[in-house]
């Protein structure tokens, strides 16, 4: 076969590559699910959210638990009325997974610890307290308003401070806390647990934009910086129109 012959065999596969990488179906560009008390959470006031060393994600409950989700069901570790009685309450505002490992708990402005391998939760002296790097303390202070990585602003609205994706929230929601895994975005509000993740589309997984072809912009772009994803809603259907070098 003459190189002239390969090279048309080559430049036809990414040719035909560029035309079915166009969406088949009207979509959102990404999927909102929510966990509560009916699904999953013994409660739907989720102070926090953090994952560990090992992958898992976590989330605190103000109602005095701790729950590790495993991708499919959350175990839970409540506090008993013993530690409770220790620590002076049993409503965590806000935890934190320090080198994703060791875990600090706010619990009604009180610090304490929690050992994932025990189940248990034991308060922090005061000499403990004021060793907590200002990291940790900075964590654990509850209310969620703007951080360097997000910000909350009317609607409601979560805006990811990087690149302006903006994702709609219910109105109600009272985001507590967000977590970015790179794959899944992790809100924790006071009407529960928000998991957001990008939708998958055709040769996506090996071709985010095939041989170089240029795509489209994404669902719902308002400029090239910003996305909108309405909550629990499709955004503006694709149009499923030929890619520009299929109409030649």
């Amino acid at each position: 076969m003459s190189n002239h012959s390969l090279i048309s065999i080559l430049f036809l596969i990414k040719y035909l590559l560029g035309c079915l990488a166009v969406p088949l179906s009207a979509q959102s560009d990404y999927r909102i699910e929510k966990y509560d008390a009916r699904n999953g959470l013994q409660h739907h006031w989720v102070s926090g959210v953090e994952r560990d060393s090992t992958g898992f994600v976590w989330v605190s409950l103000l109602e005095g638990a701790l729950a590790r989700f495993d991708g499919s069901t959350f175990r839970h570790f409540p506090m008993n009325e013993a530690e409770r009685q220790q620590v002076g309450s049993n409503q965590i505002l806000r935890f934190h997974i320090e080198d994703g490992k060791n875990f600090y708990l706010n619990i009604d402005h009180n610090f304490a610890r929690f050992d994932p391998a025990t189940g248990r939760f034991s308060p922090l002296d005061e000499a403990q307290t004021k060793a907590l790097s200002p990291k940790i303390v900075e964590r654990l202070q509850f209310h969620f308003t703007q951080t360097k990585d997000w910000k909350l602003t009317g609607n409601p609205e979560l805006v990811r401070q990087r690149d302006g994706a903006a994702f709609d929230l219910p109105e109600k929601a009272g985001v507590n806390d967000v977590l970015d895994t790179g794959n899944e975005i992790w809100v924790a509000a006071f009407e529960g647990l928000f998991k957001i993740t990008p939708r998958r589309r055709l040769f996506e997984p090996l071709f985010s934009q095939p041989f170089g072809m240029e795509q489209g912009p994404p669902t719902g772009m308002r400029n090239a910086n910003e996305i909108r994803v309405p909550f629990l809603k499709s955004a503006s259907p694709r149009v499923n129109r030929p890619h520009p070098r299929c109409t030649k």
